[in-house]
């Protein structure tokens, strides 16, 4: 046996690879290293970095390593998995919070852990309006035998738990970001890829795709380099507004009548609908999560409410949108040329 036949897996690794969950990454082969990272850019200097994340798969899990340092601080990957489940806005989250928005992905699985004790961590899935789950055979290991100078964190997931029956949608991709942030609701202060940490809520625009199934077959594909398959992708800031706005009625009846509203958002977005009595009494509340163009509609029933002016707002944190309507007592308001229920058409042509 050469030299190079011993270090060559070691050097380039195709799928299918299963990694043994043990935090040390050395596991993992250079050409699985899909985001590698500067040692010198984090905000919050060299005790807080990510110097590389590593991805790869075999054909029951997705394995996720990750080269970094942190002190009082977490460690976050997120992952999209392309169901269009999941939420844009991690910062109501009821495990690891963190300010941050995403545009271009939604995450759907959370990796995280803080100040790298194995006790903080955990692999769970987010569900939706900031709840979520653990994710059953999940695993997550880290390894601080570096002794605080350097430490790893291996995690794998499994695909059952992740696509139904392990069936991926054909030509399916993951998107991924790591991040290093502060406590609850906290910015941060790196991330893998680079983004631009500023504002409030750091906005996260910038990601890696990998690609899953290139053959469109439903199955993880095999025999290819990770690395090959990984694309950082940015996508471009877009100037957030709330589009087609309707509320149907604007006048509604007290009694056997309903009201119903739509609205579009130009870009990604987590947020309430909210709408309000003219004491500002909330009367009702509704969670949604939108891609860019995407509509939200819901309707109600009017049955129970006072007549009066009542006020819709779209509040995603940082835009709020506000219209009103009013409900007046009696019944449902018939349009003059709308058959009566006690009639039918044909006796009111008669007459």
């Amino acid at each position: 046996m050469t030299m190079l036949s011993i270090l060559l897996p070691l050097l380039i690794a195709t799928t299918y690879h299963t990694i043994e969950i043990d935090g040390d990454i050395s596991d993992f082969a250079a050409d699985e290293l899909i985001i590698d990272d500067s040692d010198n850019d984090s905000r919050w200097g060299t005790l807080n970095e990510i110097y590389g994340i590593y991805f790869t798969w075999d054909a029951e899990n997705l394995y996720i390593g990750a080269d970094y340092i942190v002190q009082n601080n977490a460690l976050l990957i997120l992952l999209d998995i392309g169901d269009a489940e999941g939420d844009y806005n991690i910062n109501d989250l009821d495990w690891y919070p963190r300010n941050f928005s995403f545009r271009g992905m939604k995450p759907r699985v959370l990796v995280a852990i803080w100040n790298s004790e194995q006790w903080t961590s955990c692999v769970r899935k987010i569900v939706s309006n900031g709840q979520t789950e653990p994710i059953n055979g999940a695993t997550i290991v880290v390894d601080t035998s570096a002794g605080g100078v350097r430490n790893g964190i291996e995690a794998s997931i499994p695909i059952n738990e992740l696509f139904e029956n392990g069936q991926l949608t054909p030509g399916s991709c993951v998107k991924l970001v790591a991040l290093i942030a502060g406590g609850d609701h906290a910015t941060g202060g790196d991330a893998a890829p680079d983004n631009e940490l500023i504002g409030t809520p750091n906005v996260i625009s910038r990601f890696a795709v990998v690609e899953l199934d290139a053959n469109a077959d439903g199955l993880l594909d095999a025999d290819v380099s990770p690395n090959e398959v990984t694309e950082i992708v940015e996508v471009p800031h877009v100037n957030f507004e709330v589009t087609d706005f309707t509320i149907e009625p604007r006048v509604a009846a007290q009694k056997g009548d309903s009201v119903h509203i739509s609205f579009k958002v130009s870009d990604n977005a987590d947020g309430y609908l909210r709408i309000y009595d003219e004491n500002g009494r909330k009367i009702r509340e509704f969670w949604f999560s939108l891609g860019a163009d995407e509509e939200f509609s819901v309707g109600f029933e009017t049955d129970g409410l006072q007549p009066g002016i009542y006020f819709v707002e779209v509040n995603t944190g940082n835009y709020v949108a506000k219209k009103a309507f009013a409900i007046v007592a009696g019944g449902r308001i018939r349009l003059f040329n709308e058959p009566h229920p006690k009639i039918s058409s044909k006796r009111r042509a008669i007459r």
